[in-house]
């Protein structure tokens, strides 16, 4: 095999091997804003189930007696524990919008490196068939 057969057969693998790579990466782009999506709608129905802690008002003509306050307490913690879980959900999109930045960042450096290597290929098919 000739230098420039061994380096047409190289590069060749190695664009397969990056295009393959590239396809990987949109896929996992593709799950992850799937993932996003569905979080978001979760989200979004957990905001709107937040208002019923506070259902039914507690007034005194409703509510009175030695319950009560146990009643609130146990409405404050639920309120607390919905802010927690609105938190840490909106650090988990904010983590996948990231990590969907990094993957696009690497397609974008793949793609470059692979017109590098087209572009290496034709000039040595040039090359061989001069």
């Amino acid at each position: 095999m000739s230098n420039h057969a061994a380096k047409i057969a190289s590069l060749e693998k190695d664009i397969s091997s990056l295009s393959h790579n590239i396809k990987d990466t949109q896929s996992k782009i593709a799950e992850l804003k799937k993932a996003k999506t569905a979080i978001t709608g979760e989200l979004h129905t957990l905001s709107n189930n937040a208002t019923l802690i506070n259902q039914p008002d507690i007034t005194s003509h409703i509510w009175n007696g030695r319950h009560t306050n146990q009643f609130i307490n146990i409405r404050s913690n639920i309120a607390h524990s919905y802010q927690n879980i609105q938190r840490e959900t909106d650090g988990l999109i904010s983590h996948i919008e990231q990590e969907i930045e990094n993957l696009q960042m690497q397609i974008s450096n793949m793609e470059m490196f692979l017109s590098i290597q087209k572009q290496q290929l034709t000039d040595i098919k040039k090359q061989v068939n001069h």
